[in-house]
């Protein structure tokens, strides 16, 4: 029998991957405008120090997609690990670090983009490497892709991968975002796995109102109407219907809780008694990311009226962030943001994408469950419903993905309130979390490619 071969110093693989990771969170890649390239031009390096050469895709300059496909021989699943090189804006006088340093401190490493999403662009790229440099024999094509503008809804990134060059990508299973983040829940530690994320659509309310000179009180122009539907928009309420990846991660979680959580978590996973446990049992700080997972939600996100302060404006418009479960038509959103808003204003869907799920019966599920039980004894692996979309949404809608995942390990420390550190300042990720996930993660895309 032929040994196989194995990584002789993973300290060196770790130091090396956290040395990436922090040249990633360096580049300034704020979406608008993006600037993926750099992010781009650094994985390229890496690459081709171990003598793979990346392909490099724009619909936009400087708006970089990175893709490399090692073949396997055939006789197994092909496999892509997925990441996006794009960021949100920040505010740098809300942090307390610089944003783009990628330093380290207090045992974290911090800046945009460590945890959505660079940490997995340092390690898939590292583990693709590592696989390449080990000789690792595959039976199935592992495909790495760093796309662009994830954040902005993928046009300039997955979106145009999928449309005009879906053969750089095309694959039976994926790895992405958002998963493999633990969570402790009393003894019991949980690595979700995405399995179903929400669609999304962005929606116009536009407004009309009787304008004039500021100084004359005027009940009937458009900014008193914004008002009016924003408080609309607050109040609507929409049904709790359970997904069945929310109902097992929410079963998953009541086995481990105690007395009343436990029923108060099996009840919702069924949809019993929602409305009820959501307002008066479950604590504030979770109701509202329980609501976001079973139900459809819709928020305000930007109001704009008027151009001068002595000018009573006509015309005004609400711009809306909605997100509908899988199943459900973005247009049945407008529709019923139609109707809460009556004659006060009109509905229009600029854009929309539904959600996806995959089957719970996944051999690629089944490897994570493997390989958690190795590197991390007891802990449990969940499928869970992503309540933002990710550009799993565009492989898995245009065919181009046959199961996508999200799972991109890390192992948090039960004091890191990391959900709330998304798209916030201060954004930052456990360095030995992010070192045990480039092993778990090494050891997923191993067990679930390798020839017997």
């Amino acid at each position: 029998m032929t040994q196989r071969p194995q990584v002789k110093d993973w300290n060196r693989v770790e130091e090396d991957a956290l040395a990436l990771f922090a040249r990633l969170l360096m580049a300034d890649t704020r979406n608008p405008p993006g600037n993926e390239a750099l992010v781009a031009g650094l994985v390229r390096e890496e690459l081709e120090r171990v003598g793979l050469k990346p392909t490099v895709v724009e619909k936009v300059p400087g708006r970089s997609n990175l893709v490399l496909r090692l073949p396997g021989s055939g006789t197994g699943p092909s496999l892509l690990l997925d990441s996006h090189a794009d960021v949100v804006g920040v505010r740098e006088e809300e942090w307390t670090v610089p944003p783009f340093a990628g330093q380290v401190r207090d045992g974290c490493i911090w800046g945009r983009g460590a945890l959505d999403m660079k940490h997995m662009t340092a390690m898939s790229t590292t583990v693709v490497a590592t696989l390449h440099r080990l000789g690792v024999k595959l039976a199935g094509d592992l495909t790495l892709a760093i796309t662009a503008d994830e954040e902005d809804g993928g046009d300039a990134g997955v979106r145009f991968l999928c449309e005009e060059h879906p053969g750089l990508v095309k694959s039976d299973f994926a790895l992405g975002e958002v998963g493999g983040f633990s969570i402790q829940v009393e003894n019991q530690r949980f690595f979700p796995v995405q399995v179903a994320e929400k669609g999304a659509c962005r929606i116009s309310v536009e407004l009309a109102g009787t304008g004039g000179h500021g100084s004359v009180p005027n009940p009937d122009s458009a900014p008193a109407r914004l008002g009016k539907v924003l408080e609309r928009i607050r109040r609507l309420r929409f049904p709790i219907a359970p997904h069945p990846a929310a109902r097992v991660f929410l079963e998953s979680l009541a086995e481990a809780s105690p007395l009343p959580q436990k029923v108060a978590l099996s009840l919702l996973s069924r949809g019993v008694l929602a409305d009820f446990l959501l307002d008066h049992v479950v604590p504030e700080d979770r109701r509202n990311r329980l609501k976001a997972m079973l139900s459809n939600t819709c928020q305000a996100t930007m109001v704009n009226a008027g151009e001068r302060s002595n000018v009573v404006p006509t015309r005004g418009v609400i711009e809306l962030d909605c997100r509908v479960l899988p199943g459900v038509d973005p247009r049945e959103m407008e529709a019923e943001v139609q109707r809460a808003m009556g004659p006060l204003g009109k509905a229009v869907l600029r854009c929309g994408w539904r959600g996806h799920a995959t089957s719970l019966d996944n051999p690629l599920l089944e490897q994570i469950r493997r390989t958690v039980s190795v590197m991390d004894p007891g802990a449990v692996v969940t499928p869970y419903l992503m309540p933002a979309f990710t550009n799993g949404g565009a492989y898995s809608t245009t065919g181009v993905v046959g199961s996508y995942l999200g799972f991109t390990p890390v192992l948090m420390p039960p004091s890191l309130d990391y959900v709330s550190l998304f798209h916030a300042p201060d954004e930052r990720c456990p360095v030995q979390g992010f070192r045990w996930g480039v092993r778990t993660l090494f050891e997923v895309v191993r067990g679930f490619l390798e020839v017997p």
